[in-house]
């Protein structure tokens, strides 16, 4: 039997025995089918209820799709990509979606949101337009095809009438197709009935075989169970590694962002070291932060520049500390205020080419009682922290105490 698994199962509800349809978010183990088909094409994957198309309400479920492809041993893995459909995004209070873009006019974020959520796409490119491929009399339609194919990566089985453009390609037991094979039930199966055929045109074993034992079938099967359990163990064991490594290369993030994502993961770093939580905290877009400790309030300015840190930069945060000083003056509360400017400056180079910040602007950080910290020196304070090696109060005491610039000798 052959597994399908699509966003919408009904709509292939007629489809004969032959295929149990799945859903995105509820399917069997790969390896107990020959054949899994994974649907793409459907049109009511490429939603996201966000602002942008950078991601998918299903997203979760192919990031699950993704770990159980990983470690699928036997089966064959068919990922059936989308025609040039629409992207629907924004979705408004009342269930309707306000935006809608081609998918062939941002194939860019198509392939990026594939490659994070469940195969990484490399090896080659995917490329818009129009084709037919002929399988067995039988024709299919393709509005991308697959060009710049590394050799040696991946082979070309089928390819387009008349251009010849690759339209289907295989990697070890994944095959990754932008046909319309679920036009009908015959193109499934037409493109279907090739891969139940082994390399040398034998027909592949039937599932009853499984059951019958001589020789020393019986031993290489629980050598072979035991070899697979450990496979899927380091699988995991991986998946986890991944999973550590995406959150550090997240946090890594503020030595080439600017703007908001910078700003948000930099606050995630000062929320975690200070023990703060800023999710209170109101943008009035003055300064991008203010966190309150016992005995000090960090007035704080997040800069992603490309170029070196200038006096502007320096002086804008003071403008903020000042704003506040003269707010919390009206109110007669007395505070020991300190500015922070964390600033990712020369963002566009490898950070062992960048240049130091320049004493002047250290003078002028002194002169504000202010605290320039790079981005390179802040991950190095909280790699300190996640080591232990120096706690939250210690962290305030130096960001209190320190003025001028932050630099690597201070934290060791």
């Amino acid at each position: 039997m052959i597994q399908v698994i699509t966003y919408d199962k009904f709509k292939y509800e007629s489809f004969s025995n032959n295929y149990k349809i799945s859903e995105l978010g509820e399917f069997d183990s790969f390896d107990d089918y020959k054949i899994n088909v994974i649907d793409l094409s459907n049109e009511k994957v490429w939603m996201f209820r966000g602002d942008s198309y950078d991601s998918l309400n299903c997203i979760s479920d192919l990031k699950t799709l993704s770990k159980e492809l990983n470690s699928t041993i036997k089966s064959k893995t068919i990922i059936v990509l989308p025609q040039n459909c629409n992207f629907l995004y924004r979705e408004d209070y009342k269930g309707n979606y306000t935006k809608m873009v081609k998918i062939k006019n941002i194939l860019s974020s198509v392939i990026e949101i594939i490659s994070k959520s469940l195969f990484r796409i490399n090896g080659f490119e995917i490329s818009y337009s129009k084709n037919n491929s002929i399988i067995s009399d039988t024709c299919y339609k393709s509005d991308f095809n697959f060009s710049e194919i590394i050799p040696n990566s991946f082979d070309v089985i089928t390819k387009s009438k008349g251009s010849d453009k690759n339209t289907s390609i295989i990697y070890r037991n994944i095959i990754i197709t932008s046909l319309n094979i679920f036009e009908t039930e015959h193109h499934l199966s037409n493109f279907i009935s090739p891969l139940l055929v082994d390399d040398k045109g034998k027909t592949v074993i039937p599932d009853w075989m499984d059951n019958i034992f001589f020789f020393d079938d019986k031993d290489l099967k629980k050598s072979k169970s035991k070899n697979n359990d450990e496979i899927k163990f380091l699988q995991e064991k991986n998946n986890e590694i991944d999973v550590k490594l995406e959150n550090n290369n997240k946090i890594k993030s503020i030595l080439y962002t600017t703007g908001d994502e910078l700003v948000k993961v930099v606050m995630e770093i000062l929320d975690d070291m200070l023990e703060n939580n800023s999710s209170d905290f109101v943008d009035e877009k003055k300064e991008d932060f203010l966190i309150k400790k016992d005995s000090v309030t960090f007035v704080g300015e997040v800069k992603g520049i490309s170029s070196a840190v200038a006096n502007k930069n320096v002086s804008q945060l003071d403008v903020h500390v000042q704003g506040y000083i003269d707010q919390i003056t009206e109110t007669g509360t007395n505070e020991k205020v300190k500015g922070l400017l964390i600033v990712n400056h020369q963002r566009n180079k490898n950070i062992e080419e960048r240049n130091s910040v320049h004493q002047n602007q250290i003078d002028l950080a002194i002169r504000n009682n202010a605290l320039i910290i790079e981005s390179t020196t802040l991950l190095s304070l909280y790699e300190k922290f996640l080591e232990k090696k120096i706690d939250s109060q210690r962290i305030v005491n130096l960001l209190t105490e320190k003025v001028g610039i932050l630099l690597e000798k201070d934290i060791k």
